[in-house]
Order: C-alpha cells, then structure tokens, then sequence
C-alpha cells in the first residue's frame, strides 16, 4: 500500500517527565511527596514555561500543593531537574495529580 500524501518527519519530544508519589497511598490531612523528573534531551539549553492546572478545571481537586505553581525552569543540555511538592489531600477519595 502506497500513501500519496505530503511526506513529514516525526521527531521524538525534546523533554522527558516522569512523576514519582510518595509513598505510593497517601492518607487525608497528611502530607506526603510528589516529584516530577524533567530531562532535556538535546544538546542545547531549552526554558520551559511551567503551568499546573487542576484537570478538573475549577480548581476543586481535593488537593493542597506547595511547590512551583508558575514559573519558567532553565534546562543545560541533557540536564535532569526534580520538582518536588508537598501535598496535602483534603478529602477522602480518587483524586487526579493535575498535570505540569
């Protein structure tokens, strides 16, 4: 089977993030760890425009962060930075980390 269709390049995301809790099954009103790991992968300094927003969209999450909300973080080529939060859950409940 032959695509006739424009040709493109799909090129692998420049950053990698992954997000560790801990531990693993908070509890209401205690505070516990999340740490988000940013790497760049290139070999240039990259600025990255941080932004965390409730996934729900009216800030009602059932969670407390403290932490970099907001802000611009500076990457050197092929640097590694953890962000880490303390979070406290209000409620009872499933409760979605919202996304950096």
């Amino acid at each position: 089977v032959r695509f006739l269709g424009p040709s493109c390049e799909v090129q692998r995301a420049p950053f990698k993030a992954d997000v560790s809790v801990h531990p693993t099954s908070p509890r209401v009103a205690t505070p516990f760890e999340v740490h988000y790991e940013i790497e760049n992968l290139t070999n240039f300094h990259q600025t990255l425009e941080l932004a965390m927003t409730d996934p729900s969209g009216c800030n009602d999450s059932g969670l407390l962060f403290s932490g970099l909300i907001n802000g611009k973080l500076v990457l050197g080529p092929n640097e590694k930075q953890i962000l880490a939060y303390s979070v406290v859950a209000v409620r009872a409940g499933k409760a979605v980390l919202p996304p950096l």
